[in-house]
């Protein structure tokens, strides 16, 4: 079984159960669409611009804030996005669990707002696509190139679609 860890790090901001909900649900059909194993675990958090923007001068060398970060347990690079069996060496496992241990992803809730607010559309749609987002990174997909860009694109509105998370 699937597990996905979703902490509210950003206490100050209000955060609905119904937006966990959706995250949640976004991040399991993601994973199935990617064709990841059933036994694989997913800790997404919730932080402040602050903490975001650390994290991101810390292990990317910029500084500046952003929306999502995405922290990968498995290197993908040459191998098939999502396809475990690919790996030249099986992934590492939560000895206490037995998961895959795929990795992290790191949301700013403020920053989503104002995205949702830019884009017209809502803060759960927002926060759905930059958990699925994070989720096809941590499946092997990046968008270094243009058609890399356009096929996770492509891949991460199917998903929000299939879900019934539109963009309004």
């Amino acid at each position: 079984m699937k597990q996905i860890q979703i902490d509210n790090l950003q206490r100050s901001l209000p955060f609905p159960r119904a937006l966990s909900s959706t995250m949640r649900a976004c991040a399991l059909h993601g994973l199935k669409r990617c064709g990841l194993p059933g036994d694989c675990e997913v800790a997404i958090s919730i932080v402040s611009p602050r903490a975001i923007r650390t994290l991101n001068a810390q292990m990317r060398a910029i500084d500046a804030v952003t929306d999502v970060l995405s922290f990968p347990a498995i290197a993908w690079e040459g191998y098939t996005p999502g396809d475990v069996q690919s790996l030249p060496e099986p992934p590492e496992v939560n000895p206490e669990t037995g998961r895959i241990l795929l990795g992290d992803i790191i949301i700013c809730i403020r920053r989503a707002q104002d995205q949702a607010e830019a884009y017209g559309h809502s803060l759960q749609r927002e926060m759905a696509f930059l958990t699925v987002h994070g989720i096809l990174h941590l499946a092997g997909y990046d968008h270094q190139t243009e058609e890399d860009e356009r096929i996770m694109n492509s891949l991460c509105e199917e998903i929000l679609s299939e879900m019934g998370v539109e963009r309004r």
